[in-house]
């Protein structure tokens, strides 16, 4: 009788071993994606896109970090950006949560922005600042790996649907 209620007690009180933590949340990812961007003027001017970006968390919802990305459009039409974002995830992923999980976002930047053209044999080109804002999310697919998707409008006017991968460490 003795033995049992040790048992019982035991078992009763019994708690998770606490050497045994679940795997930390990443503190940095880095994501690469490519897309479509439409360029605001007489009419809608298509270009190409191709981006990465390199996050680190500053708190478990607010991630800082630089972004580059490139955009060719018709002929010799050519966009280079270079801005920091800060991204606020509405949804914190706790460590550990398994694929299929959700990660809905905003991001906005600021930098700068190179144009680039020929008209005629004529090279041309400028530098002026830029700016982005929009949404997306994550969907994770293992513990560390991502799809995303992203819809963003910025300055010179356009806005850009982009779909990529990225990895969390």
């Amino acid at each position: 009788m003795l033995r049992a209620f040790v048992i019982a007690l035991v078992l009763a009180t019994a708690t998770p071993a606490l050497g045994q933590q679940p795997p930390s949340p990443s503190k940095a990812a880095i994501d690469v994606a490519g897309g479509y961007a439409g360029f605001l003027d007489d009419s809608i001017i298509g270009h190409g896109v191709v981006s990465t970006t390199i996050r680190y968390q500053l708190t478990r919802r607010v991630s800082i970090g630089p972004e580059l990305v490139f955009m060719a459009g018709p002929e010799s039409d050519r966009d280079l950006f270079i801005t920091g974002n800060m991204v606020f995830d509405f949804r914190v992923r706790p460590a550990g949560s398994r694929a299929g999980s959700v990660s809905p976002f905003v991001v906005v930047g600021g930098g700068m922005m190179r144009h680039t053209n020929r008209f005629g044999g004529q090279a041309s080109s400028y530098v002026e600042g830029a700016w982005t804002a929009g949404g997306g999310a994550r969907v994770w697919v293992t513990e560390r790996v991502y799809a995303l998707g992203e819809y963003r409008v910025g300055w010179e006017p356009h806005t850009r649907i982009t779909g990529g991968v990225g990895v969390a460490w």
